[in-house]
């Protein structure tokens, strides 16, 4: 069972003020390297929500360490080979605007 990260307020800081808002959609076993590999129909997983009543701020409460997620994204699979150009152009259609700046 991994160990979870438990994150506070930003801004604040004060582990009193946070509401509940969502549970954690997943249980441990869920986790592993299919379930992060890119471009797959997705289970809509996602960590304990909360929100600072003093700041607004919505965030995830509990969540995986680095290593643990560095892991899953290095084990995961590539399955759109075939879509690659698509999706190479699709990520650089927001940039392409400032690309003069970057040469």
């Amino acid at each position: 069972m991994p160990q979870y990260i438990t994150k506070r307020c930003l801004f604040c800081e004060d582990e009193k003020c946070l509401m509940d808002l969502y549970p954690q959609t997943f249980k441990d076993e869920d986790i592993n390297a299919d379930v992060f590999s890119a471009r797959r129909i997705t289970e809509h997983f996602h960590y304990k929500m909360v929100k600072c009543v003093k700041t607004g701020l919505v965030f995830s409460r509990e969540i995986l360490p680095d290593n643990i997620l560095e892991k899953l994204y290095a084990e995961s699979k590539v399955t759109f080979i075939e879509y690659t150009d698509i999706i190479r152009k699709d990520y650089w259609k927001p940039l392409e605007k400032f690309s003069n700046i970057m040469k």
